[in-house]
């Protein structure tokens, strides 16, 4: 059931199993008013493609935006450039992902 909640940047709830109850156990971080909804967090450091991959939805801030969101760049090396056989085996060792470039 704990699936069925939503989700938001900042949730309400927490949830765990316990070995005492044999089971799973959804606590309220804070008082939560009637009508108000349970919030659960399915991770603040996914990217949209994490989300929509493995939950089928996407998380957007007020903005509109998911700062762990990455974009890939294609690129073409010309094979003239100097030392681009040492270039290309750099990119093969390190599996072409740069995290630093956001």
């Amino acid at each position: 059931m704990a699936d069925m909640l939503n989700t938001e940047w900042v949730e309400n709830t927490v949830w765990f199993y316990s070995d005492s109850r044999k089971g799973f156990v959804m606590e309220a971080l804070k008082d939560v008013a009637k009508d108000e909804q349970l919030l659960d967090s399915y991770g603040n450091d996914k990217t949209n493609g994490d989300y929509l991959m493995n939950y089928a939805f996407i998380l957007l801030d007020d903005k509109n935006h998911n700062a762990q969101d990455e974009y890939p760049i294609f690129a073409t090396l010309n094979h003239n450039y100097p030392l681009i056989e040492e270039k290309v085996e750099f990119l093969k060792r390190n599996n072409s992902k740069f995290k630093e470039m956001r």
